[in-house]
């Protein structure tokens, strides 16, 4: 890159070397102009509704009432 003149994230985004990413780079090289310029180039996933889990007291006392019953039996 530095034979390219590009010595900092800014002379990355500078437009006179965007044919040089696209083919040096190629998407992923693209990808890093875009996101150093600010452009968002994937975008965010919704956070999903959480499932309930069991709780470790409850873990627990399902392991120890399931000994028991084996014990019992």
């Amino acid at each position: 890159m530095i034979a390219h003149n590009i010595l900092t994230a800014y002379d990355f985004t500078k437009p006179q070397h965007e044919a040089w990413i696209k083919k040096e780079m190629g998407v992923i090289g693209m990808r890093l102009k875009y996101e150093l310029e600010g452009k968002s180039v994937l975008e965010l996933e919704p956070i999903r509704e959480q499932k309930k889990v069991l709780q470790p007291q409850e873990v627990f006392q399902n392991k120890f009432q399931n000994l028991m019953t084996y014990e019992n039996a």
